[in-house]
């Protein structure tokens, strides 16, 4: 299964904005759902629209900043910063060899980077 699909995180497991996108949702819900119940926990459904708000709100775009600032310089989105290899990433909850378009360039940029 893949992110886009479900994860388990602490006792519950979460769909998300990617699974809700996909052609493929209802069959990717009654996964999750069959997925929550082999481990006796509950199904979250992260709603996408609260997600993107808190991202803009805080900056985490490469476009804007803390309150939808303008910035002078925009930031690299995911496949630039595989692309450019950065000195370091910071990676919280990826697993890269599965959440990645393209997981050997990415575990190839990781390899390269002074910290990670």
């Amino acid at each position: 299964m893949t992110a886009a699909a479900a994860v388990i995180v602490a006792q519950a497991a979460r769909i998300g904005n990617q699974a809700v996108a996909s052609d493929n949702y209802g069959q990717l819900l009654e996964l999750s759902r069959m997925l929550a119940e082999q481990v006796d926990s509950e199904l979250l459904e992260v709603a996408s629209g609260a997600n993107n708000h808190g991202a803009w709100q805080a900056g985490a775009v490469p476009h804007r900043g803390p309150g939808q600032s303008a910035i002078n310089r925009a930031g690299l989105n995911a496949r630039q910063m595989v692309e450019n290899t950065l000195s370091g990433y910071l990676l919280l909850g990826l697993e890269p060899e599965y959440d990645c378009w393209s997981s050997a360039a990415t575990l190839q940029a990781l390899a390269a980077a002074e910290s990670v």
